[in-house]
């Protein structure tokens, strides 16, 4: 089975799951849109032909996206996402294989959508709503595991939240852990909290 009818088969039988659980648009990518937090799934047909990939990504609407570039939530891509992941399949590739066969191929989407009831909507409560799912998330925080860019977001979450004691710890340990290098990084860590009068 060729691209083209597995992706066919994903509109028929797994893009109605997602609408019913909110998400709307059209393409290869869904959002579901709620004051600042968006969420998005992705399907992204692999380079080498044969299978797709589930990325799913959650991003908060006031948070930059990478570039620089201006994305309105209903436009938002899972790549510019500030929280990703790629929901894996047991195909060594990680990748949703097309198959060979109409039978091939449904098996491979029947996985598909019970992995996405597994592992796809667990991701998606994690980011729930907008405070309290990044409350929680901030309030569980370690910062020592986490790398510069990572607590970056955090930072800028946290000062979101008018917390601004945790956002100047996070800033501290990115800045920490960030090489000199990183002068882009660095001036954006610096950034987030601005300086007392």
């Amino acid at each position: 089975m060729d691209r083209a009818a597995f992706f066919e088969l994903l509109r028929q039988d797994f893009f109605p799951i997602l609408r019913r659980e909110g998400f709307r648009g059209s393409g290869n990518s869904l959002r579901r849109v709620s004051g600042p937090l968006v969420h998005v799934v992705n399907f992204q047909a692999s380079s080498s032909g044969g299978r797709c990939y589930l990325n799913l990504g959650a991003h908060l609407s006031f948070l930059p996206v990478p570039g620089g570039k201006d994305a309105p939530p209903d436009q938002l891509d899972e790549a510019s996402c500030a929280f990703r992941l790629r929901v894996q399949s047991p195909d060594p590739s990680g990748g949703w294989v097309y198959g060979e066969s109409a039978d091939q191929a449904k098996e491979s989407l029947t996985g598909l959508v019970s992995r996405w009831s597994h592992v796809g909507k667990a991701f998606f409560e994690t980011f729930a709503t907008y405070p309290d799912s990044f409350v929680s998330i901030l309030d569980s925080l370690d910062p020592s595991a986490m790398r510069s860019p990572d607590l970056l977001i955090h930072a800028r979450i946290a000062m979101h939240l008018g917390r601004v004691e945790q956002a100047t710890q996070l800033v501290e340990a990115g800045l920490r852990d960030c090489p000199p290098v990183a002068s882009s990084l660095r001036a954006n860590l610096r950034r987030v909290v601005p300086p007392s009068p």
